[in-house]
């Protein structure tokens, strides 16, 4: 085929069909939407953790840099929208000629456009569930192990409150416990905090089952859920939204974003489940 001629079918064929995938290999470089992320947590508690706090600012951030592209990408769009299909057929041509090689790339691709798509979402969603179930039971484990540590501490606490109102003292113009109650329950709050906090140095440690879930999550989200979440992106674009683009205004599609989003949510949502602050001791008002 000549060179001539490739460049004629070709602006036939992404013409005809608005559904080419993107040049990519013309894209320019761009922020990273995963390196916004934070190390996940350490800490046993949430309230002491500014780990935490950093995983809510992130995922804010990168909603706004995602927002800020799908404007940036709707006002390509309307710039394309905006004119005749002569001038669009013109800029289309001019990018051909200027470049043959990508060209011939995009006219491949588009015979095959979406033909694993369906299937690569498919076993996306497919990981998505096992993934989710493993979740569910790594903190159906959790909760059993912290139960087996602080049950027995709770019926402890319940005991006391049934023996220390049988011996309230008056404090002022109310009741509380008694000194011997009171040094009691601090003791068992103390049994309490230290029970959860070895809980905790299993369970939300780096090397613990979370952490370890958070990098399969990850790597889920990167392997498997953006590439056909990409595709979908580049079919609904087509060639011609990204030819309208420029080097300080180009069209990039936002699935990444979407990603690190998801990512920092799940993140949040989990690590939540620490206890906000330790027990404190016995307090009289």
């Amino acid at each position: 085929m000549s060179k001539h001629l490739m460049l004629k079918t070709l602006l036939v064929t992404s013409l005809a069909v608005c559904s080419a995938p993107l040049a990519w290999s013309e894209q320019p470089a761009t922020l990273d939407p995963w390196t916004k992320a934070p190390p996940l947590p350490t800490a046993c508690y949430v309230g002491t953790d500014i780990a935490q706090e950093k995983l809510v600012a992130a995922s804010e951030a990168v909603k706004a840099a995602m927002d800020h592209q799908v404007s940036l990408n709707d006002e390509l769009k309307e710039k394309l929208n905006a004119l005749d299909p002569m001038q669009q057929a013109s800029l289309m041509q001019e990018y051909l000629m200027s470049h043959p090689e990508e060209g011939m790339k995009l006219m491949q691709a588009n015979a095959s456009v979406g033909a694993t798509y369906s299937d690569d979402l498919a076993k996306s969603l497919e990981t998505a569930r096992t993934l989710e179930s493993e979740l569910t039971g790594s903190l159906a484990k959790y909760e059993a192990a912290l139960e087996a540590v602080l049950g027995p501490i709770k019926a402890k606490f319940k005991d006391l409150d049934v023996r220390a109102k049988k011996d309230l003292v008056a404090v002022g113009e109310t009741y509380t416990y008694a000194p011997w109650a009171i040094k009691e329950y601090d003791a068992l709050n103390a049994q309490s905090n230290k029970g959860y906090e070895t809980v905790c140095a299993t369970w939300w440690a780096t090397t613990g089952p979370f952490h370890a879930w958070m990098k399969k999550y990850k790597t889920f989200l990167i392997q498997e859920w953006l590439p056909p979440h990409v595709e979908a992106e580049q079919v609904a674009a087509g060639l011609q939204v990204v030819i309208a683009g420029t080097p300080e205004h180009p069209y990039l599609p936002t699935s990444s974003y979407q990603a690190t989003i998801e990512y920092l949510k799940k993140a949040t949502d989990l690590f939540g489940k620490r206890l906000r602050e330790p027990g404190k001791n016995f307090q009289m008002f």
